[in-house]
């Protein structure tokens, strides 16, 4: 599935392409080309998180209060405590549920990824 952003990006990304002296359309480079529009389409989407995680702010899950954010790491990744142990929620699950720090990622996920 593809929504209008990343069309938008692909579209401009396909503008920088270089272009050989010898072009052809053969179907094998546009196939290399498309693949590489979508290798940096990928890489700075992953980059850049849906929302930052705040030393000090609750990180949902379901709905449910999955614990408080005690360390922000430099990659945007979260630190929380749960049952007395440190447990990491990568950057790129946080998002804003209902005005709320949420994470796409279930308690027992975030607990089994220590």
């Amino acid at each position: 599935m593809m929504n209008t952003k990343m069309l938008a990006s692909l579209c401009a990304a396909a503008a920088f392409l270089p272009l050989s002296a010898q072009a052809t359309t053969s179907q094998e480079e546009a196939t290399t080309s498309a693949a590489a529009i979508v290798q940096v389409a990928q890489g700075t989407q992953a980059q850049a998180p849906a929302v930052e995680a705040r030393k000090g702010s609750m990180i949902y899950s379901n709905g449910k209060r999955i614990g408080q954010v005690f360390r922000v790491r430099d990659n945007g990744d979260a630190q929380v405590v749960i049952n007395g142990q440190s447990h990491i929620v990568p950057a790129e699950t946080l998002i804003e549920k209902d005005g709320k720090l949420a994470t796409t990622l279930s308690r027992s996920q975030v607990v089994s990824s220590r």
